[in-house]
């Protein structure tokens, strides 16, 4: 999959990766806090893409990070094309 980061959308019962108030199938709250349906198959399918809420984006040291993370996820990717790009043209 070509994508480095994703941002979610806290406390989403779809989205939230993180406090996500789920409830059982009478509506009655559970409870347990986990993550959102959608977030919870995404992160298990793709654990190598970085991942944030929007609302961890005011922090700076939660921010910085997950910009590293895409940094580092996209040079590793660019190297990998070009790493088979060049074999190719040298064979």
């Amino acid at each position: 999959i070509d994508l480095d980061g994703y941002i979610w959308k806290a406390n989403s019962p779809s989205c939230g990766l993180k406090n996500v108030k789920t409830f059982l199938a009478s509506g009655a709250p559970a409870k347990t806090s986990d993550q959102g349906i959608f977030a919870q198959y995404f992160t298990s399918h793709f654990p190598r893409v970085a991942c944030i809420e929007e609302s961890d984006l005011d922090n700076l040291v939660l921010r910085q990070i997950f910009l590293l993370k895409i940094f580092i996820s996209f040079s590793l990717r660019c190297f990998k094309i070009n790493s088979r790009h060049q074999t190719k043209i040298h064979n």
